[in-house]
Formats: structure tokens, C-alpha cells, sequence
């Protein structure tokens, strides 16, 4: 995921993913994984994000 990905994802569908190359000591960039995390939220929540992260995704197929 780019960085200009990451921002339309959270702009436009309420999503903050972290591309796993801000978590790698390797200089390569990965570009196609991201990193899903939460905390203090309930399952409907989690649901909700996954929905709207997969709208997202099928908006670049």
C-alpha cells in the first residue's frame, strides 16, 4: 500500500491500515501487505472496519 493509498483509505472510507513497511528494518518496501490492529472496541466495530476496508480494497480491482 502506498502512502497515497493509505490516505484515500482513511479519508474517504474511515480506515487507518499501516503498510508493513513502516514495521520493517528491511529497506524494501512492501506494498502489498498492511498490518490490521485494534484495541478497545467491540466486535460490530471490528465488522464495520473489516466492511469498509474491503469496500476499499474492491474500489482498486
Amino acid at each position: 500500500m502506498t502512502d497515497e493509498l493509505l490516505l484515500e483509505c482513511v479519508e474517504k472510507y474511515g480506515v487507518i491500515v499501516c503498510p508493513m513497511y513502516m514495521f520493517s528494518l528491511d529497506s524494501k518496501k512492501e506494498t502489498r501487505q498492511v498490518r490490521l490492529a485494534f484495541s478497545n472496541i467491540n466486535p460490530e466495530q471490528i465488522n464495520d472496519g473489516i466492511t469498509r476496508l474491503a469496500n476499499f480494497v474492491r474500489s482498486k480491482l
